[in-house]
């Protein structure tokens, strides 16, 4: 199970029934923070400046490209 419930965004029905889900099923929450925290540990400052540096090498090296 992934960290969120998903919804079909053309269904407020869908949705009512994901945010209610959330609200008072007592399994839910617990679950759902569990694999939200497990989740947000995987993110870390290293990967993330590893990440951007990446981009931006790949944006600047794009750009000295010959155009034509």
């Amino acid at each position: 199970m992934d960290p969120a419930l998903f919804a079909d965004p053309h269904d407020a029905t869908d949705i009512a029934r994901k945010i209610v889900a959330v609200i008072n099923d007592e399994n839910v929450r617990p679950t759902l923070r569990k694999k939200g925290l497990k989740r947000a540990a995987t993110f870390t400052w290293d990967k993330t400046v590893r990440l951007t540096l990446d981009a931006l090498v790949g944006v600047v090296n794009n750009h000295r490209k010959p155009r034509g």
